[in-house]
């Protein structure tokens, strides 16, 4: 099991100019996840690792002021493909490949499907 928190930075968004109820600043998104991580060892230290899990993001309502999504959080759902190498027992070279899924009824209000590609050093402890 892996849990994530995260704030990312200022976001872009595009709206219609032709819908006047959106009043688009700079939103900052927030969130935590869950996922449950399997791990394959294929060779010598090398394994395959597969992740699938959920995570709620929310938008920043200072920055973000529309009608629709003031109030709102996207819970997505993703699943996730990489692989792991590992120095020793504790530290290790990830790279991995994200898929996330907007979930629920929300999925009309924003979509914001994508991919995220990740490098990253692990400790186990």
């Amino acid at each position: 099991m892996e849990g994530e928190y995260f704030r990312t930075g200022k976001l872009s968004l595009s709206v219609p100019s032709a819908n006047p109820a959106f009043q688009v600043g700079r939103p900052v998104g927030r969130g935590f996840g869950l996922d449950a991580v399997g791990t394959l060892p294929f060779w010598d230290h090398f394994s395959l690792l597969g992740k699938a899990g959920v995570r709620r993001v929310a938008l920043d309502q200072d920055s973000l002021r529309t009608a629709v999504l003031a109030n709102e959080a996207l819970i997505q759902g993703k699943l996730g493909l990489g692989l792991r190498y590992n120095f020793s027992r504790s530290l290790g070279f990830r790279a991995e490949v994200e898929r996330y899924r907007n979930l629920g009824p929300d999925r009309g209000i924003a979509d914001t499907d994508g991919d995220v590609y990740s490098l990253g050093v692990m400790f186990r402890f």
